[in-house]
C-alpha cells in the first residue's frame, strides 16, 4: 500500500453558532417568540429535581423570570436576553456537560442530583404540559437557541456551599472566530459577588459605560440569592431585534402563557 497522511477532522464553530436555518417559523408563531422555552424548561427541569429530592416536604417552587432589555433611545432595540430562576444553581460538573456540543442528554443527567428520580416520577405522572421539568423537551437545547438569538452565551450562577463564589461560563462567537480550530476551548471563571467583582471580568466592563444599567442591576440581584441560575444572551441578531421589537413584548408573553397553560 502507498503511504497515507493522517488528518484530523475540524467542525467549525459555525455548526454551533449559525442556528437560523435549523428553527422554522410554523403555524404563524416565530420561532424567535417561544424559544425561550427551551431555557425555561432547563430551569423547570432544575427546580422539579431539586423539590423532588425534598419529598414529602412541600416546596414553593420560586418563579422563573424571563428580561429583555432594549436600547432606552430609538428605535429601542433589543441588547440582552436573561433567563434567571433561583434554583440550585449549575455545578462545574454541569457547566462543562452544557458546553458540550451535542452531548446527549442522557450523559449530562449524570451529574445532576435529582434528575433520576424526577425522570421516574414524571413517567408515572406523566405530565399533560410542557412545564413538566423535562430536558431537552424542546428538541434543540439552550445553546442551540441562544446562538439563534444572539453571537454571545454566557451563563452566571451559584451553587450552596461556595461561600463568595459565583461562577461564569461564557460562549462567545467572536473568540470562536479569533481562536480557530481551537474554538472549543474555553475556561469557567469564579469571582465574588457584587458590582466591583462582576465588573472586574472583561467582558462585563462594558456595563459601566451603558447609559442602561438594567443588565448589571440583575447580575447585582442574581449575586444576592444563595443559589441561582442566569443566562445571559447579548449581541442580538439583526433578524432576531426586528421580530422582537419593544411593543411586541405583551405578546411574546402571551404565547409563552399559551404554551405553559396548565390543562
Amino acid at each position: 500500500e502507498m503511504p497515507g497522511k493522517d488528518i484530523i477532522t475540524h467542525v467549525h464553530h459555525n455548526a454551533l453558532t449559525e442556528q437560523r436555518a435549523h428553527f422554522t417559523n410554523e403555524y404563524g408563531r416565530l420561532a424567535s417568540h417561544i424559544l425561550f422555552c427551551e431555557f425555561i424548561d432547563n430551569a423547570c427541569k432544575a427546580l422539579l429535581q431539586s423539590a423532588v429530592l425534598q419529598q414529602p416536604q412541600q416546596v414553593n417552587l420560586p418563579a422563573i423570570e424571563v428580561h429583555l432589555i432594549f436600547s432606552k433611545e430609538h428605535p429601542y432595540l433589543l441588547k440582552h436576553i436573561a433567563v434567571f430562576d433561583a434554583g440550585p444553581g449549575m455545578t462545574e460538573e454541569t457547566m462543562v456537560g452544557w458546553s458540550h456540543f451535542a452531548s446527549p442528554a442522557s450523559q449530562r443527567e449524570s451529574a445532576n442530583k435529582g434528575a433520576a428520580e424526577l425522570r421516574k416520577e414524571n413517567e408515572v405522572r406523566k405530565p399533560p404540559f410542557q412545564a413538566g421539568g423535562e430536558l431537552g423537551f424542546f428538541g434543540k437545547g439552550s445553546k442551540a437557541a441562544g446562538f439563534y438569538y444572539g453571537e454571545c452565551v454566557t451563563v452566571v450562577t451559584k451553587t450552596a456551599g461556595r461561600t463568595e463564589k459565583t461562577r461564569e461560563l461564557r460562549m462567545d462567537m467572536k473568540v470562536m472566530d479569533v481562536a480557530g480550530h481551537n474554538w472549543q476551548h474555553n475556561q469557567i471563571q469564579d469571582r465574588k459577588q457584587g458590582r466591583d467583582a462582576i465588573l472586574s471580568l472583561s467582558h462585563w466592563r462594558d456595563l459601566h459605560d451603558e447609559k442602561d444599567k438594567s443588565l448589571l442591576a440583575l447580575l447585582e440581584r442574581a449575586d444576592r440569592h444563595s443559589t441561582y441560575s442566569l443566562f445571559i444572551i447579548s449581541r442580538i441578531r439583526k433578524k432576531v431585534a426586528e421580530e422582537l421589537p419593544h411593543h411586541a413584548v405583551q405578546s411574546v408573553a402571551s404565547e409563552l402563557r399559551d404554551v405553559y397553560y396548565v390543562y
